[in-house]
């Protein structure tokens, strides 16, 4: 039993596919990081992978937002030299082939988005106050960066976790370059 567990967990692991991108804002006049995206598919054809969403991005407003009662199974934490967040705001977008169900099966890929900040569609991403805390007293996101001391900087490094209901935890460990474009492939 002790054996078919283990080859189970490693049926239903993630992995990534392709770069990891961070989009730069301003919360106030400062530049920053305010959302993490990269692609996952699951690894060696192994059993489908949750990946049921807590928040959706429309466009519109602020995002993201909230997905009423939704039961999430995978859970994305963040951290850097100042800081742990558990249970980061994600939403997914499905790439390519899928069967439109929350379930990452073989040969289906997803864009995964992981919410440091909120996103105020109001403003332009080159403006002041493009980005703001998520701090629960304004509409968008909770549980990410709530105040100037958290937010990333230039050179900082990071990781990201993403665990889902089985199988191993997929990390991701980035250095962020020494100046923020709007749009930038972390290598």
């Amino acid at each position: 039993e002790t054996v078919y567990a283990g080859l189970e967990e490693a049926r239903s692991t993630l992995e990534p596919r392709g770069s990891v991108i961070a989009y730069r804002g301003l919360v106030s006049s400062t530049a920053t990081i305010y959302k993490v995206s990269f692609l996952v598919s699951n690894a060696v054809g192994g059993e489908p992978v949750n990946l049921t969403p807590p928040y959706t991005a429309d466009g519109s407003a602020t995002d993201p937002d909230i997905v009423a009662s939704a039961q999430y199974r995978t859970v994305v934490s963040f951290a850097d030299d100042n800081q742990l967040l558990n249970d980061l705001p994600w939403s997914v977008t499905y790439v390519g082939y899928n069967n439109s169900d929350s379930m990452l099966d073989a040969g289906e890929k997803a864009e995964i988005t992981v919410w440091l900040l909120d996103r105020n569609n109001a403003t332009a991403i080159g403006d002041a106050d493009s980005i703001g805390y998520m701090d629960g007293a304004t509409p968008g996101g909770d549980g990410g960066m709530t105040a100037s001391a958290t937010v990333l900087t230039t050179n900082a490094e990071f990781t990201l976790e993403v665990k889902p209901e089985s199988g191993a935890v997929l990390n991701i460990q980035r250095t962020l370059p020494a100046v923020f474009h709007p749009i930038m492939d972390l290598k």
